[in-house]
């Protein structure tokens, strides 16, 4: 018994002293006090331990430990694979984003006279999901081929009304059909900025 009495003041003293050097060492930070909490958290079982193996307890406490820390475990691992499936998921829209992209660039080099820059694809969606099966827009910047770009002079004239004048340009329509047939979203959504 004196033994045991002995061990446990030990044990004690070196856990007050590892805190309190913990303490000293960490520098004014939040780290600071959860030290100060995890160190006090010790030495109250500490304490506790020789009341509780008089009473019997013991294993109840130790397994209520052991159990609780499993389930901590357990609740990290399934955290942290909903992490890693939400990544794979983001990765594998943007995938399926630029490949969609790729594919209707292609279509419209081929099928028209039209040498698309660039498409950008726009799902609809609820709640920041976007639904890979509901096209909200198509943007398309693209310029005819062999076409030259020239830019007129620029005059300013005061006390005129200024007409902005915007008419689609030839071909602009056909490709406005060709992508709503194909991908089955309105002709009104299908935006083409074109040379």
């Amino acid at each position: 018994m004196k033994t045991a009495v002995s061990q446990w003041i030990i044990n004690l003293t070196v856990i007050a002293i590892l805190g309190a050097l913990v303490d000293i060492l960490l520098p004014n930070s939040s780290f600071r006090k959860y030290s100060s909490f995890l160190f006090g958290l010790v030495i109250l079982i500490m304490f506790l331990q020789p009341v509780l193996k008089l009473m019997g307890q013991t294993q109840d406490f130790d397994a209520f430990i052991y159990q609780r820390a499993a389930t901590q475990n357990a609740e990290t691992a399934s955290f942290q694979s909903s992490q890693l499936e939400k990544g794979q998921k983001q990765q594998l829209e943007k995938v399926y984003q630029k490949n969609l992209e790729k594919d209707m660039a292609d279509q419209l080099e081929s099928a028209t006279d039209w040498d698309p820059v660039s498409v950008q694809v726009t799902f609809s969606g609820t709640r920041g999901e976007p639904d890979l099966s509901q096209l909200e827009r198509i943007d398309v910047s693209a310029e005819q081929k062999g076409q030259t770009v020239s830019i007129d002079p620029v005059t300013i004239e005061t006390g005129k009304e200024s007409g902005n004048l915007q008419k689609d340009a030839e071909g602009v329509p056909e490709i406005k059909r060709l992508l709503s047939e194909r991908y089955g979203i309105e002709k009104d959504r299908v935006y083409v900025n074109g040379n």
